[in-house]
């Protein structure tokens, strides 16, 4: 299959399906302390984002050792390729020298917006 990715992929949405489609998770996972909501800074996006031949980031569901829910950003370049680490550099906690792979987001609860 041959396609292109770009970087105008996605639209808002309103609240109003935006607080539905957050009820509808909430009610099919009901478990207290269930993470409602990852936070990732404008640092980290953006150097994600400035990555040479970025058009947009791809967003991985993962779980982490301990069975928490992760996501992991990870750059996309047009041809539909993910800009993965080059392996020199690239230990947990350290940045790659080519490609970034992001986690370590605050996680809702407890980091939770108020309203």
């Amino acid at each position: 299959m041959d396609y292109k990715l770009s970087p105008d992929v996605g639209k808002p949405i309103s609240k109003e399906t935006a607080n539905r489609w957050i009820k509808n998770h909430d009610k099919k996972h009901p478990e207290k302390g269930s993470i409602r909501a990852h936070f990732f800074g404008s640092d980290i996006i953006n150097k994600l984002l400035a990555q040479d031949k970025c058009v947009g980031l791809r967003i991985y569901y993962a779980t982490n050792d301990e069975g928490v829910k992760q996501l992991l950003l990870v750059g996309a370049r047009e041809d539909g390729n993910n800009i993965w680490p080059d392996g020199h550099g690239s230990q947990d906690g350290q940045e790659a020298t080519a490609g970034l792979i992001v986690d370590a987001s605050n996680t809702c609860p407890p980091f939770c917006p108020n309203n």
